[in-house]
């Protein structure tokens, strides 16, 4: 059996979008500083709550501050390796 026919058997693709492929960083120093902490606080407990399999969006409530409201969304940057070319 060839490997192309394997292929075929694909149903699906899964990226792992955060910091692989798109840039968060600017969207969540936006968020950080909105909510009144510094970035570097808020990717410190970010990056705590992810290590040990947590909710990430507990990071607002170990700060002590309200989450960005649902209408502000971490947006996609596209890291410049990953972007298309103009």
């Amino acid at each position: 059996m060839s490997e192309l026919h394997h292929l075929t058997d694909v149903r699906a693709v899964v990226f792992d979008v955060g910091e692989t492929l798109v840039d968060e960083t600017a969207q969540w120093t936006r968020a950080a500083r909105t909510a009144g902490v510094t970035p570097f606080a808020l990717m410190g407990v970010l990056g705590a709550l992810i290590e040990r399999g947590e909710d990430h969006r507990d990071a607002w409530r170990i700060l002590g501050v309200d989450p960005p409201k649902r209408g502000e969304q971490i947006g996609a940057d596209l890291y410049p390796a990953h972007r298309s070319p103009a």
